[in-house]
């Protein structure tokens, strides 16, 4: 597996895989990892569960596992292709990284339109930014979704909190969201649960994911309306996702639509910092 790593001068560095769907595999800080790393999950043929994958063109499960569209049904997988895919390294940097993923014959048996996204990795300011680019490259509407799933580095995933502006809470053992306005949120693993999750809805501006020790800043430009907490038992990690639109939001038509020759940007910032505190 070939990685790529960029760097600033403030003692960030970033590792991306583009064979593993793009992923990035390490952000550190001063020589501190921040996102939870499985290298039997990156070596093996399966998704990537761990670092930061990118999701696209969906990001959860549809209904029955497939998109219906003009008639036809293509199956599709957990939060899409993108983070399984073979990404194509077009451009590098000492801080600086583009990859690309097009359509393709894999592809078009799952989302039947031609597209060119574009990944675009910079390390600036002590901060990773990504940058998707969607170009529609097709002479029809292409319906999509996309979102981000990191990994952060936790020995208690339950003493983590996310502080945001959301109009909505919603945690994963009543999926009923309450209002909530500016505050703190986290996750509760029940006895003998698998796993345990939550939702902030309507999200605006930043969230820092506070680590006890750590941080990291989530900063988006309004994207990314969903987080999503999600962590499994007894594994170090806490996931929290920024997602546009709801699960099976294709079929639903809550997702985006990019019309011929268009193209779709976006920017995520994750600023990983030591903040002194203390994780029990």
């Amino acid at each position: 597996m070939v990685l790529y790593t960029i760097d600033d001068d403030q003692g960030c560095t970033a590792t991306i895989a583009p064979e593993k769907g793009a992923t990035v595999v390490s952000l550190t800080r001063d020589g501190e990892e921040y996102l939870y790393r499985d290298e039997q999950n990156l070596r093996s043929s399966e998704r990537p569960r761990c670092g930061i994958p990118f999701l696209f063109p969906i990001f959860g499960r549809l209904k029955e596992g497939r998109f219906s569209w003009k008639g036809r049904e293509y199956p599709m997988e957990i939060h899409g292709f993108a983070h399984t895919s073979a990404w194509r390294a077009e451009q590098q940097r000492s801080d600086r990284l583009v990859l690309s993923l097009e359509h393709n014959a894999q592809t078009w048996n799952k989302y039947p339109f031609a597209f060119r996204m574009e990944l675009t990795f910079q390390v600036r300011e002590g901060s990773l930014i990504i940058h998707p680019s969607l170009r529609n490259q097709g002479r029809e509407p292409m319906p999509f979704q996309y979102g981000f799933h990191p990994y952060f580095l936790t020995p208690n995933p339950e003493s983590v909190r996310v502080e945001t502006h959301a109009n909505f809470f919603m945690d994963g053992q009543s999926e009923q969201p309450h209002p909530f306005g500016q505050g703190q949120g986290g996750i509760v693993l029940a006895e003998g649960a698998g796993e345990a999750g939550g939702a902030f809805l309507g999200v605006e501006g930043p969230s820092v994911v506070d680590l006890g020790d750590r941080k990291v800043t989530i900063s988006q430009n309004g994207d990314y309306p969903t987080l999503i907490l999600w962590t499994q038992a007894g594994k170090p990690f806490l996931c929290v996702e920024p997602i546009c639109g709801t699960p099976n939001g294709l079929n639903t038509g809550d997702c985006r639509m990019l019309y011929p020759g268009e193209t779709w940007e976006g920017e995520i910032k994750f600023t990983p910092e030591r903040t002194g505190g203390k994780n029990t």
